[in-house]
């Protein structure tokens, strides 16, 4: 039962870190500056604002930190647990 423990919080680690690098991904994606319309000046280049897919990256990597955190919290319980078992017995 503890070794399915520690496996349901290391997947949720690695879930979570997925997540945040396709989060981080988009935030990089959204914030790069894009060229602008033709009859602008040669070489001009202007961030163009990133609005909704912005916010949404950022509210996912917050999501994926807080998944993270509690995956974190699951799997040292499973080891404080085994630490009190192996105390109890020895």
């Amino acid at each position: 039962m503890i070794s399915s423990t520690f496996t349901y919080g290391s997947n949720g680690m690695q879930s979570a870190y997925q997540g945040m690098t396709r989060s981080a991904q988009d935030i990089a994606n959204a914030s790069v500056a894009k060229p602008v319309a033709a009859n602008s000046p040669a070489n001009a280049v202007h961030p163009v604002p990133a609005g909704e897919d912005m916010n949404t990256a950022l509210v996912g990597m917050k999501q994926q930190q807080h998944l993270f955190n509690a995956s974190a919290k699951v799997f040292s319980t499973a080891d404080q647990q085994i630490g009190t078992l192996l105390d109890t017995t020895a």
